[in-house]
């Protein structure tokens, strides 16, 4: 006997074929970061130092600088008393923009909306970046923490200046106040030279080799190059872009704000560390018509 043959409609044929087809998304592209212990970390990283840097206890009276990535907003800079942190904030599409331009991220097809995503996820090499600036803003009226967004850091450079020189060492306050004739001259003198203009050339990776054997061998593996190529040697990237307050505006659209607002009530919850930035928060607001 032969097998009855069961001749299905089109129409429902399709329509069984969409209830059994399983729709797959495509993943979206998002900056290589490789795992250390468990844990995300740079590409860049080398195993080892960063295990010497987490196992390392501070000693009383060193001085510490730590940012997530990349320094932008907040400055934090703290001396060691019995042990502690220090806190700077990113700029995000400065980030965005160095991912795509060093070729150790494996991002160059990605676009800002696809790090947008990553980064609102917290999953990028660098931990959650509202965790830590909320864990870092708590810790801001600590005595050994010295504390100072970015804006107003652009708005008094030369306040802030004399007001870190003094929480290093009253000496230094001392040097730089008191004596008016050098100590402004001084003064003046750190301002020029930390400025972006003088720190562009400064602040600059080479990848082409480094003295200490591991990280050496670690960069030839890696065989990073840059799309900026600074100097014209792609082995070279500087850290320095414009430097500018409000460069934001210019990469965000207003889903894109209305997202990152979204995140920014959800992960700051209890925490009134956007208070720091009132203005750019309601110039935000504006641009993304506010959150539903």
């Amino acid at each position: 006997m032969q097998p009855a043959l069961h001749l299905i409609p089109s129409s429902q044929a399709r329509s069984q074929a969409s209830v059994n087809r399983k729709e797959v998304t495509p993943a979206r592209p998002k900056p290589y970061y490789q795992v250390v212990d468990g844990v995300p970390r740079c590409p860049l990283a080398t195993p080892y130092l960063l295990r010497e840097g987490l196992d390392y206890v501070p000693q009383k009276g060193e001085l510490f600088q730590v940012s997530m990535n990349r320094l932008r907003t907040v400055l934090g800079v703290l001396i060691e008393t019995t042990g502690g942190m220090a806190v700077g904030e990113v700029f995000l599409p400065g980030i965005a923009l160095r991912v795509k331009e060093l070729s150790v991220y494996r991002f160059e097809d990605g676009t800002f909306d696809d790090f947008l995503e990553a980064f609102l996820d917290g999953d990028l090499g660098y931990g959650d970046y509202f965790k830590h600036v909320v864990v870092g803003y708590s810790l801001k009226n600590e005595p050994n923490m010295f504390f100072v967004t970015y804006e107003e850091l652009k708005k008094d450079t030369r306040g802030t200046v004399l007001t870190l020189a003094r929480f290093i060492a009253e000496r230094y306050g001392d040097m730089l106040e008191n004596d008016r004739k050098d100590g402004q001259k001084l003064v003046d003198l750190i301002i020029e030279r930390s400025a972006p203009d003088s720190m562009r050339d400064i602040l600059v990776l080479n990848f082409a080799g480094h003295e200490n054997t591991e990280v050496d061998q670690s960069l030839k593996k890696l065989n990073v190059s840059s799309k900026v190529a600074h100097g014209g040697d792609s082995k070279c990237h500087s850290f320095v872009r414009k430097a500018e307050v409000g460069g934001w505006k210019e990469y965000f659209s207003p889903n894109q704000l209305r997202r990152m607002e979204a995140t920014i009530a959800k992960k700051t919850h209890g925490s009134d560390v956007m208070t720091l930035w009132p203005d750019i928060r309601h110039e935000a607001l504006r641009i993304c018509g506010g959150l539903e």
